[in-house]
């Protein structure tokens, strides 16, 4: 029997013997492996960096909004109920104004609201301009349709959702906001827009978030805990860009130019208060009669001497009779509900944070917006107040009378909601499952049904997308590496085959005098294991030193790069390409042993069944 270190002498013996062979046959694996190893130790780092600033907003969240299309196709124009709800609607409506106008001394025919409802071809049909009535019955049947708090938990409840949150959409009641920016109401937003998109001043025009402070959170940059005397406010980053009159940087703005805006918009953005003019309806159509002055006109207004005054009369030709018709005529509609006398009020903002969310997330024309698209995380495309934070603000009265609780119908027509939800998932796998199976399918009438009353989407970041192609990313690399495994198998069992081919003569020898064949396989075994361990080192080496050149060369650069792409000023994060996993150099180290016994072995094995004095014969 042939002894263990005897068997080590004669395998040692042969890289002597055969040097350049040797050489060859360690260097061509080494070089692949250390391939395989270098893209593996990369992704690590890759992937660890990613996870690490994905953390920033709402990264690394697996969000799902839940969207309550309160259309449905069963509310149309021939619809029943619903035709019964705008007759009886349309009853009251003259009754009172009727009665109203009696009281008053004033003449009303029905023919002033004339009815929505008409008979064609047989058949009685909503038809004609949007009205109070046709909105209010529309919305009335709505309500049976429209899911609510309960619904979102029913049907997510079997997704094992961790958190549901409340978003509430506000807007100025049934006035205007006008901002005051150095002492003078801004009536910007009056003009057309052509070439007004860089003002300040409608900023708030499309209206209010309120949302829950668990969400954002994240984008708070203040310190403060109250806001007794203002309505906190999170903007979003072009209208943080237009408070402080700053362009839009350009696509090709490096870096390091993004980074410094960030923290420009953060140092001088953060707890500034800035007030705003409330205007009600009836102020708004003063303001707008006298920003666009009619000189024909019965009545001319003047502008307002200061901020948020009331507008007062110019001229007023009127005669005593006009004016006493036009005295009833307001009485009437105060009467009815359908005028209020104009008033302001100023109330004051404080911003306490800002949403990287870009002006259109479907119009991103740079690589850099639709990585951020990709990778970023926003809150809204809205200014939002955290529901916690708003709940701190004193004057309660005032708050509620200028953004009511419940939104007019004609606000709830534009936007579809006054409400919808987000719901929380600790897996992508959860989230994933809840929007495929239970997001009804958009159409021109809606999609509410009572199994899928939302419109489900992900929502704030993609990670639930980042995640899936992760797993695809790893999916790749080990199809790449079982390719390449099988590619060095290939290799080696050829580098093995030809090593044994061309030492038949030795192992004849071996055979003659009285060498075993198991002890003949284990002296090429133990060569095939220093063969393997001598790759292996070389392997490492090599994929150790490209991973740590390359890492030096890009971490830099791709550390400024996902600072302005995640909007982060955390600089204690950075891009560290070279992240080597010890677990995995020594599951390689010892799947090469493996693949070199496993290599060596199969042409030993039938190396030794030859006759030995034939081979002897043939050389």
């Amino acid at each position: 029997m042939t002894k263990f270190f005897d068997t080590v002498k004669l395998a040692a013996t042969k890289f002597h013997a055969m040097k350049i062979r040797t050489a060859l046959s360690v260097a061509i694996p080494s070089i692949l492996f250390a391939v395989v190893l270098s893209v593996v130790t990369l992704t690590h780092g890759v992937q660890n960096t990613l996870s690490d600033f994905n953390d920033d907003g709402l990264g690394g969240r697996f969000l799902v909004s839940a969207y309550n299309n309160i259309y449905n196709q069963t509310i149309d124009a021939y619809n029943e109920k619903y035709i019964e709800l705008v007759e009886k609607s349309q009853k009251e409506l003259v009754e009172k104004n009727t009665q109203t106008a009696k009281d008053l001394g004033l003449f009303y025919d029905k023919s002033f609201d004339p009815s929505p409802v008409f008979t064609e071809y047989g058949m009685k049909r909503v038809q004609g301009a949007m009205t109070n009535v046709t909105e209010e019955a529309r919305q009335t049947l709505s309500e049976s349709y429209r899911a609510n708090a309960e619904d979102i938990f029913r049907v997510s409840a079997k997704y094992h959702p961790t958190n549901v949150f409340v978003r509430n959409y506000k807007v100025a009641n049934g006035g205007n906001l006008f901002v005051i920016e150095d002492g003078v109401e801004n009536f910007e937003k009056l003009k057309p827009r052509e070439g007004n998109d860089d003002t300040v001043s409608a900023f708030l025009y499309l209206g209010l978030e309120i949302t829950d402070d668990n969400l954002a959170q994240s984008f708070i940059t203040t310190k403060q805990k109250t806001f007794p005397d203002s309505i906190p406010l999170i903007v979003t980053y072009p209208d943080a860009e237009k408070i402080l009159g700053l362009k839009s940087l350009p696509d090709s703005a490096t870096p390091t130019e993004k980074i410094n805006r960030i923290l420009t918009l953060r140092n001088q953005l953060t707890d500034r208060k800035f007030q705003v003019c409330y205007r009600n309806k009836t102020s708004a159509e003063l303001i707008n009669s006298a920003f666009f002055k009619n000189e024909d006109a019965v009545i001319l207004y003047e502008m307002p001497e200061s901020p948020c005054a009331p507008v007062t009369v110019e001229s007023d030709k009127r005669t005593d009779e006009q004016k006493t018709f036009e005295e009833r005529r307001i009485a009437f509609k105060k009467a009815i509900g359908e005028y209020e006398d104009a008033w302001q009020q100023e109330i004051a903002f404080t911003i306490i944070g800002f949403t990287p969310e870009t002006e259109s997330r479907m119009k991103s024309n740079s690589i850099f917006e639709l990585a951020k698209d990709l990778t970023g995380s926003s809150l809204s495309s809205k200014s939002v107040a955290p529901r916690g934070l708003l709940e701190t603000f004193e004057d309660k009265d005032l708050l509620e009378k200028i953004f009511p609780l419940k939104t007019d119908v004609v606000w709830k027509w534009f936007s579809g909601q006054d409400e919808d939800f987000v719901v929380e998932f600790a897996n992508r796998e959860d989230a994933m499952r809840f929007v495929n199976e239970k997001s009804c399918v958009k159409t021109e009438t809606g999609c509410a049904t009572e199994d899928k009353p939302f419109e489900l989407d992900f929502y704030g970041n993609n990670s639930v997308v980042i995640d899936e192609l992760s797993s695809m990313m790893m999916r790749i690399i080990v199809i790449g590496l079982a390719i390449a495994i099988a590619f060095l198998v290939l290799l080696m069992v050829s580098i093995f085959t030809k090593i044994i081919s061309s030492n038949r003569k030795e192992i004849a020898v071996f055979r003659a005098i009285g060498f075993t064949r198991l002890g003949i396989i284990a002296i090429y075994q133990t060569y095939a294991v220093m063969l393997a361990l001598a790759i292996a080192i070389l392997a490492t080496g090599i994929s150790m030193t490209v991973s740590w050149i390359l890492s030096n060369i890009y971490s830099g650069v791709l550390t400024s790069e996902l600072r302005a792409l995640f909007s982060s000023l955390d600089y204690a994060k950075s891009v560290v390409l070279f992240q080597p996993n010890p677990l995995d150099f020594v599951t390689f180290f010892v799947l090469i042993v493996i693949l070199a016994i496993f290599c060596c072995s199969v042409p030993a094995f039938f190396a030794i069944q030859r006759n030995p004095i034939k081979d002897l014969r043939e050389d």
